[in-house]
């Protein structure tokens, strides 16, 4: 189990690396959508405890921590323009709890568990060093584009896209 600060660091760096974006509601998407696959130990809980749920889908690392509920929240945020910082911030939960102990991923249709598993703590540290790492070289590059458009601007050169080893698939993810 990867503590619920780490799932918010590892989305929010994930957001910051790959979209790389100045606006905040990426971040509070990715925050939020990081934070949602464990509402499990507090929603169903109650109602497990009371009786009206039973069954390993209402479980902490149950349906929340599936691939269809990630899909459902994916298409949530897509109604609201985020679904790439969505799909970061879930599925870096998904893949850092898969890494450090194990999920039904395919949840409700097999309540089979995958994953991996060791040390708690190590698993923490680990997640931890690499949002850390990805944070960093995230900001190094938002800053190196802020330097690179400063010397464009200052030269009158504007070579735009000729960065991208990517190509279309860069341009239809970073828009």
């Amino acid at each position: 189990m990867v503590a619920d600060g780490v799932h918010v660091l590892l989305g929010v760096s994930l957001v910051v690396s790959v979209l790389r974006t100045r606006r905040a509601e990426p971040y509070l998407v990715a925050i939020l959508a990081a934070s949602v696959p464990d509402l499990d130990k507090y929603l169903f809980t109650p109602f497990v405890y009371a009786g009206y749920l039973s069954g390993p889908l209402w479980t902490h690392r149950g349906i929340t921590h599936s691939l269809l509920a990630l899909l459902l929240f994916v298409g949530a945020a897509h109604r609201v323009g985020h679904w790439r910082a969505a799909a970061l911030g879930y599925g870096s939960h998904l893949v850092a709890d898969y890494l450090t102990g194990a999920i039904r991923l395919f949840a409700p249709f097999t309540v089979r568990l995958y994953g991996l598993y060791y040390d708690w703590m190590l698993g923490n540290v680990v997640a931890g060093s690499f949002a850390v790492v990805v944070t960093l070289v995230g900001l190094a590059a938002m800053l190196r584009l802020d330097a690179d458009a400063d010397a464009d601007a200052a030269t009158g050169t504007g070579a735009v896209g000729v960065d991208d080893p990517f190509g279309r698939f860069s341009r239809w993810w970073f828009r």
